[in-house]
């Protein structure tokens, strides 16, 4: 078909079919204008003007899609659907810096100081005395006498002194430092480990062709709990058709039963009514949630004969010791605690494994009433607990239709699953 040549002055002024019309918005990422305000846009692109991504497969863990099936991942996620989780630890190394100072110091004085005066005085004192008498007598009688006394004194001193001083000092001062110094090194290392979830890639994928292990008469049983020991024997709550637990050892091909009375409801300590989830520990005991009698029976290994540790036997209540149809439980490691999902009660109790009918529980989650938020839990159901991966507690929560996350101990929980509602 042969279209007419456009002439641009008559598209302008004149309705023409022909004409092009101007495109209002500007198509993003290859995509093209086809009208006024109407884009084509390029493979992996779509939205009014070509800018929201197409991802084949959806981003997880609250990764975007951001490019065509190209997921920009949130911290600690990677992968091409940010499923592969990523774990950083940091190892700092710390050498301590260690300065040793030794000063010693000896200081010695001896001062020695000899004075020796020696004085010698000699005094000599010689007195002479001559007295000569001379007398001459004449004829006249006249006598003359003549008396001449002559004294000599001789006085003679004679002073030595002699001061001798003998003044030694001797001084020696010793100074010895030694300093040691020992050099701190920091080393920082950045580990980060990609943690595969098997769930997607790897040796650890999920056989998606199941076998059935236990079924048919007469062990068509209405399954709701089961539980795997250490031994790898498997066993299953019958809830409401037989009323009983059942137990396949490993490598066995027909179930039987192991607590509870076959076909048989009630509340006796050898019967169950509408028991939900079943536990064995390593010692061989085995505890099962009776959920319509309202308690906890313990079967010790080797017997059919149980005993109520939590609960009271066909009395629902909402106090510390009774329970409201409780449904699933778990365990600690240590096998000391078991927390319970009471569930017309909308809480969590912890019971020690040792107590007895009748013994207060301990209030660990919800038991605020029935609410869609984040401090009360709305019809718990299940419940998983695994401190060796997290001190949480992962409960289902039925009404609520979400999976929180409860920490023991504090009144807020997350929702690492889904929203509250959804």
């Amino acid at each position: 078909m042969n279209f007419p040549k456009l002439n641009p002055l008559k598209c302008s002024s004149t309705v023409n079919l022909f004409c092009p019309k101007p495109c209002t918005v500007v198509c993003q990422n290859g995509g093209q204008c086809t009208g006024s305000n109407t884009c084509t846009c390029a493979t992996g692109w779509s939205g009014d003007t070509c800018t929201l991504a197409i991802c084949s497969s959806d981003c997880q863990n609250g990764g975007t899609c951001t490019a065509p099936n190209t997921c920009t991942c949130t911290n600690k996620w990677s992968g091409n659907t940010c499923t592969t989780e990523l774990t950083t630890s940091s190892t700092t190394t710390t050498t301590t810096t260690t300065t040793k100072t030794t000063t010693k110091t000896t200081a010695r004085t001896t001062t020695k100081t000899t004075t020796k005066t020696t004085t010698r005085t000699t005094t000599g004192t010689t007195t002479k005395t001559t007295t000569k008498t001379t007398t001459t007598t004449t004829t006249t009688k006249l006598t003359t006498t003549i008396t001449t006394t002559t004294t000599t004194t001789t006085t003679t001193t004679t002073t030595t002194t002699t001061t001798t001083t003998t003044t030694t000092t001797t001084t020696t001062t010793t100074t010895t430092t030694t300093t040691t110094t020992t050099t701190t090194t920091t080393t920082t290392t950045t580990t980060t480990t990609t943690t595969v979830n098997p769930c997607i890639s790897g040796s650890f994928l999920w056989n998606r062709t199941g076998t059935t292990v236990i079924s048919g008469a007469p062990t068509y049983i209405a399954a709701s709990g089961v539980f795997v020991d250490l031994h790898d024997n498997l066993y299953a709550v019958d809830e409401n058709r037989n009323y009983v637990i059942w137990q396949l050892l490993k490598n066995a091909i027909n179930a039987t039963v192991i607590a509870g009375t076959y076909q048989s409801s009630g509340s006796s300590s050898s019967q169950l009514s509408n028991p939900n989830d079943v536990y064995v520990d390593k010692s061989g005991n085995i505890y099962v949630v009776d959920t319509n009698n309202h308690r906890i029976q313990k079967f010790s290994s080797g017997t059919n004969i149980a005993v109520t540790i939590a609960g009271i036997s066909g009395s629902a209540g909402s106090a510390l010791n009774q329970f409201n149809q409780p449904r699933y439980f778990t365990f600690d490691l240590t096998e000391t605690y078991l927390y319970v999902c009471d569930y017309n009660n909308q809480r969590i109790l912890r019971f020690s494994t040792n107590s007895t009918s009748g013994t207060n529980g301990t209030l660990v989650a919800g038991g605020t009433g029935v609410h869609d938020v984040t401090t009360s839990l709305d019809y718990p159901w299940g419940i998983h607990y695994l401190p060796s991966i997290s001190s949480d507690l992962f409960i289902a929560n039925n009404g609520g239709q979400s999976v929180m996350r409860w920490t023991p101990g504090v009144p807020m929980e997350k929702m690492p699953a889904v929203a509250p509602g959804v």
